[in-house]
């Protein structure tokens, strides 16, 4: 056996902030055979303790004991092994290990002000964690995307006091679409249309056992970061064309960036 192989095998899924992603991660967190840590980044493990792949792990997965925590911690271990061990932990039980990457602090500029932290350093426009994870891990990764004009719309009834303009969003949507369409992506409309079908090809994209009844509970799944409140409702609502308002229409026809983010994504 080489040492590539020998690699334990973690399966990552990107997405931007307000693009459905925590209704995605639910869906794949509740399958039987997987274990999904939530908006994990190199940049972002210091942030607050749910962001913390070692709290994640332990707390809501028993997948490491507090005494395992503790010397991980005393030693500073650093991500790559971190996850490198969790991978392996979920594969004695017979499991696959899902991160869902916090893929707003890598293209989105100022990306920790939103939660009244200091920026760490302006958005690197890569994918920092799987770069990270590359050494150690053998890794399977998708995208997941929406249409940044609703993305847009939901960002702002989400943070409505950020400063983030939508020139500096749209660019960033523009930078995580032309990465999208090298891994390969599910766009969050046709997921909600036909979710079944949807999650089926992610999980062969990934490499996860897929389990068809996932549809019946993720509504009770809740070991995941991001806006659970906006998601009460049990059901997987088809999220279709969006009515722009006629200034942000009038904003986004000349915007360079949201017109190459459509054309990539395959929006019309």
């Amino acid at each position: 056996m080489n040492a590539a192989s020998a690699r334990p095998t973690v399966h990552l899924i990107h997405h931007l902030a307000r693009a459905g992603g925590t209704l995605i991660s639910r869906c794949l967190g509740s399958m039987q055979n997987v274990v999904l840590l939530s908006e994990i980044h190199p940049l972002g493990t210091q942030v607050a303790p749910e962001f913390d792949p070692l709290f994640q792990a332990s707390h809501w997965f028993k997948l490491l004991s507090g005494a395992e925590v503790e010397a991980l911690r005393a030693r500073t271990a650093a991500l790559p092994e971190i996850i490198a061990l969790l991978a392996q932990k979920a594969a004695s039980q017979d499991r696959q290990l899902v991160i869902r990457g916090w893929n707003h602090l890598d293209f989105m500029p100022r990306p920790l002000d939103f939660i009244g932290k200091s920026p760490q350093g302006a958005a690197s426009g890569r994918l920092l964690l799987s770069e990270a994870l590359g050494a150690t891990c053998s890794i399977r990764q998708l995208a997941t995307v929406r249409h940044p004009a609703s993305q847009w719309l939901s960002w702002r009834r989400f943070e409505p006091t950020s400063d983030l303009t939508l020139e500096e969003f749209m660019a960033g949507c523009c930078r995580f679409a032309a990465v999208a369409t090298q891994l390969g992506f599910v766009r969050y409309e046709d997921f909600t249309a036909q979710p079944v079908k949807a999650m089926r090809r992610m999980c062969e994209v990934l490499g996860i056992e897929f389990d068809p009844l996932f549809i019946q509970h993720w509504p009770y799944y809740r070991s995941v970061t991001g806006d659970l409140d906006n998601l009460k409702s049990h059901q997987i609502e088809h999220r279709g064309n969006v009515t722009l308002p006629r200034d942000l229409a009038d904003a986004l026809r000349g915007n360079r960036d949201y017109q190459e983010t459509l054309k990539l994504l395959g929006y019309q």
